[in-house]
């Protein structure tokens, strides 16, 4: 096999090109002999681009040079930005000269595009899902009443969750007004004896003060049991998702204020499983899981409800 000599030399060439201007060179100074070389390279890929700088001269003015002959003209340092804060605590930005910012320029096009966030775009998604399975999107007020948030759900005044660790209280006003009278009687005699429920209540007497205190939502339940108590007898459904309060400590897991989900059915001919299925349909359409296991759980003052979900 024989090479060819002039295919060698041009290649030889387009390397040597490639050399010159490796490192960035001016039009101007590119040879003529290698022009043409050049011009491929920018057709072929963009191996090589061009750019585009202005070269800007300053001369000084013999009225300038005047008055720096005449001593009235000084030198100065130009600042953009009153960066750091102490250049304005300690005065020291009268020693410089604050350039003045002209609105009228528009702002550069490589501005970043605001975007929404993508757990606020997630939970948009789960709504989706909860009104396509015919819920109804209800809400609730952040600042809740320990009555709806606690009391109305059959968590026991003496219960740990109600207590400062786990609960943020209002200092001012610290209580609010419990208005239906005959709603905190059931409730109250509910908590005590269980009332018509068959149940024998908590055993205690239950207390009224404790009931109208003020804290930040811990769970949006509380929006559920007003619900019910506002909307009574029928059927529909109705869901929440929003924030609610807890005294943790933030870590990657973990937060002051975090986003929960909460959903009632109400209708005749209810039963467990229908919750499940309601689950189920949650966990595979919102969440696009293929298998689902249910692992029950036991609270004293929420059961029968199923608190786990097992995905595999």
């Amino acid at each position: 096999m024989t090479a060819d000599k002039n295919k060698l030399t041009d290649i030889n060439n387009r390397q040597e090109t490639l050399s010159i201007i490796g490192n960035g060179i001016f039009e101007d100074e590119v040879p003529d002999n290698v022009r043409p070389v050049v011009q491929e390279f920018m057709r072929r890929g963009g191996i090589v681009k061009a750019k585009e700088r202005s070269i800007i001269e300053l001369v000084i003015t013999d009225k300038a040079r005047e008055l720096l002959s005449k001593g009235l003209v000084k030198s100065g340092t130009v600042i953009t930005a009153l960066t750091p804060p102490e250049l304005i605590t300690s005065g020291n930005w009268r020693n410089f000269i604050i350039k003045k910012f002209d609105l009228s320029i528009p702002p550069p096009p490589q501005a970043p595009i605001a975007t929404k966030h993508f757990f606020a775009e997630f939970i948009k998604f789960v709504k989706e899902v909860f009104v396509s399975l015919g819920f109804e999107e209800v809400y609730g007020p952040h600042i809740e009443l320990e009555f709806w948030n606690f009391d109305a759900l059959f968590q026991a005044q003496d219960h740990p969750a109600r207590e400062i660790h786990d609960t943020y209280f209002l200092k001012y006003p610290s209580t609010g007004k419990l208005l239906d009278n005959d709603l905190v009687s059931r409730v109250a005699h509910t908590h005590e004896d269980g009332w018509i429920t068959g149940s024998r209540g908590w055993g205690y007497k239950w207390d009224p003060g404790r009931a109208v205190r003020l804290v930040l939502r811990t769970q949006t339940t509380s929006v559920s049991v007003r619900t019910l108590h506002d909307r009574g007898d029928g059927e529909y459904r109705a869901f929440t998702i929003d924030r609610v309060f807890r005294p943790e400590i933030l870590d990657p897991k973990h937060s002051m204020e975090f986003n929960q989900a909460d959903g009632i059915v109400v209708g005749e001919k209810l039963s467990f499983k229908h919750l499940l299925g309601v689950l189920e349909a949650l966990a595979r359409g919102g969440m696009g899981m293929k298998k689902v296991m249910f692992k029950p759980a036991y609270f004293p003052f929420t059961s029968p409800l199923c608190r786990g979900l097992c995905i595999s």
